[in-house]
């Protein structure tokens, strides 16, 4: 990981917020480190929130979704 640089995901099924969570804390990543998860966009229920890394390893998974990792 390099401050300050921001990393854009898709997911999928298998590797959806919560195991992308887990992986990039097991690279190293700082578990304060800002995570937006951006799901169903452009739909009545659009969904988009921010939390951390260690919340989103540990929260329900969302699947086929656009994170974006600070």
């Amino acid at each position: 990981m390099t401050e300050g640089k921001i990393l854009g995901l898709l997911t999928d099924g298998e590797f959806n917020s919560a195991t992308i969570s887990k992986i990039l804390l097991e690279c190293g990543w700082d578990e304060k480190s800002s995570i937006t998860i951006c799901a169903k966009l452009s739909y009545p229920d659009e969904k988009i929130f921010t939390t951390t890394l260690a919340e989103a390893a540990q929260a329900e998974p969302v699947n086929h979704c656009i994170l974006i990792v600070k």
